[in-house]
C-alpha cells in the first residue's frame, strides 16, 4: 500500500503542474529481472494461469487500479493507462471492476500467439 501511495502522489504533483495533461501511465517496465519479488507482489500472481499472456495480470491490474482510484480524488481529469501487453494481456482474475478513470491499451504480443483464436481463448 505505502508504494501503491508514494506512485500515486507522484502522478498526482505531475498532474498538478501539467494540467493539459489527460493522462499518464503506470506500465511496468518490461526489462528483463525487473519485476519486483517480495511476498505481497508474488501473492496476487496468477498461478493457474499457463499462459505466458497472463501470469502478472493480476498485480498490475491492481497496480493501476488502486492507483487511479487514489488519483481521481486529486487529479479527476487525469486517466491512468496501462497496457494489456506481454506478460499481462490476458484479463485479471482479482479485479471486477476498473475505475472508470482507466485506459487498457491492447498490445497483444507474446500473450497471443496464434491469431486463429479468440482473445480469451484458453
Amino acid at each position: 500500500p505505502e508504494v501503491q501511495r508514494i506512485f500515486a502522489e507522484k502522478l498526482i504533483a505531475q498532474a498538478q503542474a501539467n494540467p493539459d495533461k489527460s493522462s499518464l501511465s503506470v506500465e511496468p517496465s518490461d526489462a528483463r529481472g525487473g519485476a519486483c519479488q517480495c511476498d505481497l507482489c508474488l501473492a496476487l500472481d496468477e498461478p493457474r494461469n499457463t499462459r505466458a499472456g497472463g501470469r502478472v495480470s493480476n498485480r498490475v491490474s491492481r497496480l493501476g487500479n488502486l492507483v487511479a482510484q487514489m488519483v481521481a480524488k486529486e487529479a479527476p481529469w487525469l486517466e491512468i493507462q496501462w497496457l494489456a501487453y506481454s506478460n499481462h494481456t490476458a484479463a485479471p482474475s482479482n479485479l471486477e471492476k476498473l475505475q472508470p478513470n482507466t485506459q487498457i491499451m491492447l498490445c497483444p504480443i507474446n500473450g497471443w500467439d496464434d491469431w486463429r483464436k479468440p482473445l480469451l481463448d484458453k
